[in-house]
Formats: C-alpha cells, sequence, structure tokens
C-alpha cells in the first residue's frame, strides 16, 4: 500500500483540509485586528458565564444552608466586571497580558541584575554578561510597561500573522501530497537495470 495512502486514506479529504488551512491562514494574515477582537469577545463572554455561574452557586448555597462562603459573590463580582470591561475595551485583555509580561521582565531583570552584583563580589569573571543582559531585559519592560497599547497591538498581531503564515503552509503541504496521492500507483520507472543494455 502507498504511503500516502496508509497516512490519509481519503485523498479528498487532503483537498478539502487544505482548502479550509489555506482559508483560516488568508483570514488570520488579512484581518488580524478582527481576529484580536473576535478572541476577546469570547473570552469576555465566558468570563461573564463564569461570574453568572459563581453568583448562582452563591445563591443556592445560601437559599439550602442560610448562609453562603463569601468567596463565592466576591469571585461572581470580580468576574462579571471583568468580563464587562472586556466586552467595552476591545484590546483590553492584550493590553493586560502585555502589563502582565511586562512586570514579569522588569522583575527578572532586576534578579538578573542582583545576581550579577553579586558574581561580581565573590570574583566571577562573567558577571559583565550577566549585567548586559539584565539591562536588556529591564531597556524591553520599560518599552512594554511604557506603551502597553501599542506593543500589545504589536505582538499579538504579529503572533496572529504567523499563525496565519503557518495554516497556509500547512494547506499548501495538504495540496501538494493531494496532487502526490493522484498520481498512478504503478507509474513506470527508470532504474539502472532498464539502462543495461542487452547483451
Amino acid at each position: 500500500m502507498d504511503t500516502i495512502e496508509k497516512i490519509t486514506p481519503n485523498k479528498y479529504r487532503l483537498f478539502a483540509q487544505g482548502m479550509l488551512f489555506c482559508a483560516l491562514g488568508a483570514v488570520l494574515m488579512i484581518f488580524p485586528d478582527s481576529i484580536l477582537r473576535v478572541v476577546n469577545t469570547v473570552i469576555a463572554v465566558v468570563v461573564l458565564l463564569i461570574g453568572l455561574s459563581a453568583g448562582y452557586l452563591y445563591y443556592k448555597q445560601k437559599k439550602e444552608d442560610g448562609q453562603a462562603q463569601w468567596y463565592w459573590i466576591a469571585g461572581s463580582v470580580l468576574a462579571l466586571a471583568t468580563g464587562v470591561c472586556l466586552l467595552l475595551f476591545d484590546h483590553l485583555l492584550f493590553v493586560l497580558l502585555t502589563v502582565t509580561v511586562g512586570t514579569w521582565l522588569l522583575v527578572r531583570s532586576v534578579h538578573i541584575i542582583s545576581r550579577a552584583i553579586a558574581a561580581k563580589v565573590v570574583g566571577i569573571t562573567d558577571w559583565a554578561w550577566l549585567i548586559l543582559e539584565g539591562l536588556l531585559i529591564l531597556i524591553f519592560a520599560i518599552i512594554i510597561l511604557l506603551w502597553p497599547d501599542e506593543m500589545s497591538g504589536a505582538m499579538f498581531k504579529g503572533g496572529v500573522i504567523l499563525i496565519g503564515v503557518a495554516s497556509l503552509l500547512t494547506g499548501i503541504y495538504c495540496f501538494l501530497l493531494f496532487a502526490h496521492s493522484r498520481k498512478p500507483a504503478n507509474a513506470p520507472q527508470n532504474t539502472h537495470e532498464n539502462n543495461i543494455p542487452n547483451e
């Protein structure tokens, strides 16, 4: 049995997959901003549903037992407020994620610089490279924290476009497999023996 048939018994499924992957890749590459808004909206709806569920659990527990855990209502209010904010502001989620990354990088840079200072004290010669690494991370963290909106748009839009390129390449690969599977299985092959003249 041919190797391609072992991988995908239905060769026309390859063609359909190629069409889907290419269409998805084109949409992601052409409309990255719209995709980010859709993702933001979906996550906002999920957070709202979580908030409503937590509120329902608080109400149910209070009705059955006469008392309820405070964290159910606190979690419900927090989730509902977060969901509403995400719906009102399209890129809020990605700005928050970018600020989180920037804060983590800031803490990381301080940690690396402190290690470099400690390494210099004990006489380790590679402390200068640690200082350089820490300063570069610190500069990047400051840029992210000063311009979170612009950085979040660039980072996540670039990520969406890269996913689109990968999807498009996957679709092209599926088309290549489909084209290979359409070749006749018993196609004549040129071998070294065919080129040897009869004696």
